[in-house]
């Protein structure tokens, strides 16, 4: 009786992991065609894995071994489903680790009882712990683990797939010395696997700290002006879209240096960035926290401002003077023009046109250059 009992308990474990690598990988064939080879696959494994694991005393015992002769199971699952290795290897483990975390906890709660029915309180236990923790383990192999394989690089594909088959590993190991307590050697294979664990988590957190700053950098070169540091046109469509579909009311004002292309050929296009590095810095600090500042292109600038009136802040701006430094170039003044969002118009590009408009309308009203 207890043999097929353990046989169940097996059974049950293989089940889950099978469903688990079903549901996140994709299938060459029909289920019913995957179901009939694993099927077969299972009983040439089980018949010969009990034949040879049966001999031994502590057969049964929560050892661990059939788990590790299930590794075999990669073979089949390659040849069923549409995943490079590392994919299906990375996911077959992890369901691997947890239906062995299942397994030992099972196995070593009960023994803590001294029940009778040894294999057929493992089994009950074992079941229980499936139908609570098992929606949340799948939902979390397809929604994170998944997503995570897909957008990693081959480097750290590598170092998951090692640090997958290590705690799989880890989790046969320690099962094993727990059933052979006193082998000194197996403690020490142990400890040695635990501390490579350790060290893959690191090379992991390593590999994740540098990808982010490296994402973050390209963020900061898609986002950012070079020039200014202020934020750029694509961070104007970006931030303007977010309050419009918030339906949050704001100012838009567009505003143009005047006479910028004389300062250029005056004294220069070093000279020139200057003069615009000085003009953005001098601007922000008008508007503190009542709105952000982009330079769009050449001496372009909008500003998305969040206050109710912007009256004050472009009566400062009209008043702003300062000179470079180096050159003593004097400020030579700006045009500004405003659109409101929603009562002037409800999308982002008439917005902008129609403050470009009033922009020029108020350009064209000075002397020229």
């Amino acid at each position: 009786m207890n043999i097929l009992v353990n046989l169940l308990v097996a059974l049950e474990m293989l089940t889950v992991n099978m469903n688990v690598v079903n549901l996140c990988c994709t299938r060459k064939y029909s289920l019913i065609k995957t179901v009939f080879v694993i099927a077969v696959f299972s009983l040439f494994l089980v018949t010969v894995s009990y034949a040879v694991l049966s001999r031994g005393k502590n057969f049964g015992n929560g050892n661990g071994m059939f788990a590790l002769i299930g590794a075999m199971y990669v073979f089949p699952l390659k040849y069923l489903y549409a995943e490079p290795w590392k994919r299906i290897i990375s996911i077959a483990c992890s369901s691997w680790i947890y239906t062995m975390l299942i397994f030992s906890v099972s196995v070593h709660a009960v023994k803590i009882f001294q029940t009778e029915n040894f294999a057929g309180t493992v089994l009950a236990v074992q079941t229980l712990l499936y139908f609570i923790t098992s929606v949340f383990f799948v939902s979390w192999i397809r929604e994170k683990l998944v997503r995570a394989l897909k957008f990693m690089e081959d480097g750290t594909k590598n170092i998951f797939l090692i640090f997958s088959l290590s705690w799989f590993l880890t989790m046969v190991l320690f099962n094993v010395q727990f059933t052979y307590p006193q082998n000194r050697i197996l403690k020490v294979i142990c400890l040695l696997v635990l501390a490579l664990n350790v060290t893959l988590n690191f090379i992991i957190i390593y590999y994740l700290v540098v990808n982010y700053k490296n994402i973050n950098d390209l963020k900061e070169i898609a986002y950012m002006d070079s020039l200014t540091g202020l934020k750029n046109r694509n961070s104007l469509f970006h931030d303007a879209q977010e309050l419009i579909r918030k339906n949050q009311r704001f100012y838009l004002i567009f505003i143009d240096l005047d006479c910028f292309k004389q300062v250029n050929d005056l004294y220069g296009h070093l000279a020139g960035d200057e003069y615009l590095c000085v003009f953005a810095g001098k601007t922000e600090k008008f508007l503190k926290n009542q709105g952000m500042l982009y330079r769009m292109s050449g001496d372009e600038f909008i500003c998305l401002f969040m206050e109710k009136d912007p009256e004050e802040f472009l009566e400062k701006l009209s008043h702003l003077s300062f000179s470079v430094t180096d050159c003593y170039i004097p400020f030579k003044g700006c045009s500004a023009g405003s659109a409101v969002f929603p009562d002037d118009c409800l999308s982002l590009d008439k917005l902008i046109s129609l403050a470009d408009k009033k922009m020029y309308r108020k350009k064209n009203k000075k002397h020229s250059c």
